[in-house]
C-alpha cells in the first residue's frame, strides 16, 4: 500500500504525463491525468500551497496570481477537444442510425416488392 509521501510523489508525476499527452494530441488521456490529480488532491485534502503549485491560483476577479504545473490554457484545450470529439461522435451516430432506419423501411401499404 502507498503511504502519503508516495501518493504525493505520484500526484506530482501527473502534470508531466499531462503535458506528454497534450504534445501527442491525446486529449482524453491528458484530461484524465488532470481529473485524476484534482480528485486525488481533494481526497487527500492537500494543503492550499500544494494545490496552488499544482493547479495555479486566481485572485478575486479571476486574475492569475500563480500559474500551476498544469498549464491552464492546455487544460482548457483538453476539455474543449474532448467535448468537440464527443459531439462529433454523437452526430456520426445519429447520422448512421438514420441511414439504417431508412434502409430498413418497410414498403408502403404492407406490399412487398417481390
Amino acid at each position: 500500500m502507498l503511504d502519503n509521501r508516495s501518493l504525493i510523489d505520484k500526484l506530482y508525476e501527473l502534470p508531466q504525463m499531462f503535458c506528454f499527452y497534450m504534445e501527442h494530441k491525446n486529449y482524453p488521456m491528458a484530461k484524465h491525468c488532470y481529473d485524476t490529480a484534482r480528485t486525488v488532491a481533494v481526497f487527500m485534502e492537500i494543503d492550499e500551497s500544494r494545490k496552488a503549485e499544482l493547479f495555479g491560483e486566481r485572485g478575486d476577479r479571476g486574475a492569475v496570481i500563480q500559474q500551476g504545473l498544469f498549464p491552464e490554457e492546455k487544460v482548457q484545450r483538453a476539455y474543449f477537444e474532448c467535448a468537440v470529439k464527443t459531439e462529433r461522435m454523437k452526430e456520426k451516430s445519429i447520422r448512421g442510425s438514420r441511414r439504417i432506419a431508412v434502409s430498413r423501411k418497410e414498403p408502403a401499404h404492407g406490399k412487398s416488392d417481390l
